[in-house]
């Protein structure tokens, strides 16, 4: 019961990070139809007279597909789709991947890698070998037993297993998931469905229509449900409301690998959370799944956060959730428009898409902020010159510099930069993120061996702590000994050496 209730509260938190008031018109009439999207998903997955419980409509209406520690479930409504189906393969290789990475990350023997490294290439066979066909026409008669719907083999269903186990491995990998057996990943194949799911959520449990039924739902991407992550295969256009919600942007509008590198970053952020047990989404995890999507695509193009913003300006969406500061004067910020994603996309701090984890970009953006910063008297960091940014604004030509520390408790207690560069901030933080914590993984010892060691003390010890992120600091001087920052770089610690390197580097 506790279990339940816990995971209840942290579905709860999740989506209270992204907190807004319901969407109204002038008139005060709800512009989102939720009452009808729920019904039109009743009717779709709901017999007449049975049972509309969430397990009962997976179970009736969904693929269970067994992929490592992950049971992936697939709506079959969509199956008559071609290229939906093969989506279905496509998705499933991706969460083998992030097994992947992540076991090459944590495990302590080599051994342990070559295993699950054989393991997962036995199930990637399996997975191109489905007949598309046969789960068409199976796999509504084999709901419960997916091995059932393709014909595995008695191989493939060891395979699957000893990876599961390893998985959970605390003794081999050094953490695992806090629960045992599966984890459950969801998605939403379009938008009208991602949007009918959530209208579903707030008639089956009336409670968290103050949670669902908000304004700017129909731009999320992500959506989580008893300790199920919920995960939107396309954009929602960003132009009009279209309540409707006939139309999708395809994740691979703008890079081929576009659906993978979202989908996997989102697998691997629930993978963490299932191991830390944190109310809500750390920087450092975030970085980490960014870093994971980097790992199996060779970039990391997605668009974070903003499926998060109001497009109606009723409420300020909290920044916290995206940027360290805050607004110590207290009050209300200002609201955050949304934008095209092409204008997000080809954002200066993207350059190279992550490929280099965003050094290039963090480079010449600390360059020209220790110029700028250099002739400011009044910044106290003004001779420190690796410590500096120069954001600058799409439109109307803004700039202003921002200065470390972007980690630790002195972080949150900066003001946020302007309301003209925060949406560049947003970006920018997102690069660093990034960067930053490949270089912990990488480049902090005297050799990749002793990054990677310290590295993976560090994954345990936040495991350890339960998710308590007041300990965070705490950890990163335990298990480095020093801290993770400083209010001025005045004493060694982690972020200015990261600073330093991108400084001096080329």
């Amino acid at each position: 019961m506790l279990v339940k209730a816990l995971s209840r509260l942290f579905a709860t938190l999740l989506c209270l990070s992204f907190f807004g008031a319901p969407a109204l018109s002038n008139s005060g009439e709800k512009l989102i139809p939720f009452e009808d999207l729920a019904a039109s998903f009743k009717e779709e997955h709901c017999a007449k007279g049975a049972s509309c419980d969430l397990e009962e409509v997976l179970l009736r209406n969904y693929l269970q597909i067994p992929a490592g520690v992950f049971e992936f479930v697939y709506p079959t409504q969509f199956l008559a789709d071609k290229k939906r189906a093969k989506e279905i393969q496509e998705l499933t290789i991706g969460l083998l991947d992030v097994q992947r990475v992540w076991i090459a990350w944590l495990a302590k023997d080599t051994t342990t890698v070559d295993g699950a490294l054989a393991d997962i290439n036995v199930l990637k066979d399996w997975v191109d070998g489905w007949n598309l066909a046969d789960i068409k026409r199976n796999g509504p008669k084999h709901l419960g037993d997916f091995h059932a719907v393709v014909g595995s083999s008695e191989a493939v269903k060891t395979a699957n297993e000893r990876l599961a186990a390893l998985m959970h491995d605390v003794e081999k990998l050094g953490l695992g998931p806090n629960r045992p057996g599966s984890l459950r990943i969801g998605c939403c194949p379009t938008r009208r469905n991602f949007m009918e799911f959530v209208g579903y959520c707030g008639v089956m449990k009336p409670a968290w229509q103050e949670s669902y039924w908000i304004d700017g739902i129909d731009q999320w991407t992500e959506l989580w449900v008893d300790s199920i992550p919920f995960i939107a295969l396309e954009y929602a256009p960003w132009e009009d409301l279209d309540i409707t919600f006939s139309r999708g942007l395809s994740m691979k509008k703008f890079d081929k690998t576009g659906l993978i590198e979202h989908f996997t970053e989102h697998a691997a952020l629930a993978l963490m959370r299932f191991c830390f047990t944190g109310d809500q989404k750390a920087h450092f995890e975030k970085a980490m799944a960014m870093n994971v999507a980097i790992e199996i695509c060779g970039q990391v193009n997605t668009v974070d956060g903003e499926g998060g913003i109001s497009q109606t300006g009723a409420k300020t969406q909290p920044y916290s959730r995206f940027v360290p500061g805050g607004n110590p004067n207290g009050g209300i910020l200002p609201p955050m428009s949304a934008a095209p994603l092409a204008g997000i996309q080809a954002n200066h701090w993207r350059e190279l898409l992550g490929a280099d984890r965003f050094a290039k970009a963090l480079r010449k953006g600390q360059k020209d902020g220790a110029k700028k910063a250099k002739k400011d008297r009044e910044n106290p960091l003004a001779k420190d010159k690796y410590a500096h940014f120069l954001l600058e604004a799409a439109e109307g030509g803004a700039k202003q510099t921002v200065s470390a520390p972007f980690f630790g408790a002195a972080a949150d207690l900066k003001q946020y930069p302007d309301q003209a560069v925060i949406k560049d901030y947003r970006q920018f933080f997102r690069s660093y993120k990034c960067g930053f914590f490949h270089w912990i993984q990488t480049g902090f010892g005297k050799d990749p061996a002793e990054s990677r060691a310290k590295f993976n003390q560090l994954m345990a010890s936040l495991a350890r702590s339960g998710g308590d992120s007041s300990k965070t600091d705490e950890v990163f001087q335990e298990v480095y000994g020093i801290p993770i920052s400083s209010a001025s770089g005045d004493v060694d610690n982690l972020e200015w050496r990261y600073l330093t390197w991108l400084g001096t580097g080329k």
